[in-house]
């Protein structure tokens, strides 16, 4: 029984390793399309109900509305081509909301992959990435979400 919480413990530990966590008063993230920002929102500012605003190249691209936020980057070459994004609205007590940002095409998009999934690994493949949650892997692809295993050579690059 020790050897089992301490091997969940571990795999917890690892696993926050490989996402980059923030909640910070500002971030930046070289993208395929330019850079995104996110920045936390003043609270006392009259808007929306948004934590934090999500800026690509200085407009608009999209709004966090949880207290923090976790992000796993498919990242070549210091430039992000996709970001997965959770959202954790509902604190850490609930799965986050799961977000794609993809800035492959010639216009970069928002896609809402789950609300009901808490990432702890991702792998990311040419046309589709996969997550793992709850000892099991998913397949989101296009706008579709399945139940699927990766590649094994699916690459995980971009989780530091």
């Amino acid at each position: 029984m020790k050897k089992l919480v301490l091997f969940v413990c571990l795999t917890m530990s690892f696993s926050c390793l490989f996402a980059q966590t923030s909640g910070s008063s500002g971030e930046s993230i070289a993208t395929a399309a330019g850079f995104l920002t996110i920045t936390k929102l003043n609270s006392s500012k009259p808007g929306d109900g948004g934590a934090f605003a999500v800026r690509l190249n200085g407009k608009d691209f999209d709004v966090l509305y949880g207290v923090k936020y976790v992000y796993f980057a498919d990242v070549k070459k210091e430039v992000a081509s996709r970001i997965i994004v959770e959202d954790y609205i509902g604190g850490f007590s609930t799965p986050p909301v799961l977000l794609l940002y993809d800035f492959l095409g010639k216009t970069p998009r928002v896609f809402n992959v789950s609300d009901s999934l808490d990432v702890a690994q991702v792998c990311w493949s040419t046309k589709s990435v996969f997550l793992q949650s709850n000892d099991r892997w998913y397949e989101f692809r296009g706008t579709h979400l399945v139940r699927r295993q990766p590649a094994k050579n699916c690459d995980s690059r971009g989780q530091s």
